[in-house]
């Protein structure tokens, strides 16, 4: 899944989750900044995002053979 980074009404990507990850420790990313998957028109504060997609990484059963 690749998101959208939005930063004072710009648009900016797709990036990859981890390099959204990495923007963190590098200070590229901000406490206003929202991302949004690129499925989806809704755009979430960074975290939320974030907390999201761990959550849906997390939850991966198996699939049938």
């Amino acid at each position: 899944m690749r998101y959208f980074l939005q930063r004072d009404g710009a648009s900016y990507g797709p990036y990859t989750l981890d390099e959204i990850r990495q923007f963190q420790p590098q200070n590229r990313i901000g406490p206003n900044d929202f991302l949004r998957r690129e499925d989806s028109q809704q755009w979430l504060p960074w975290q939320q995002a974030l907390a999201q997609a761990a959550a849906t990484v997390a939850y991966n059963p198996p699939q049938p053979a």
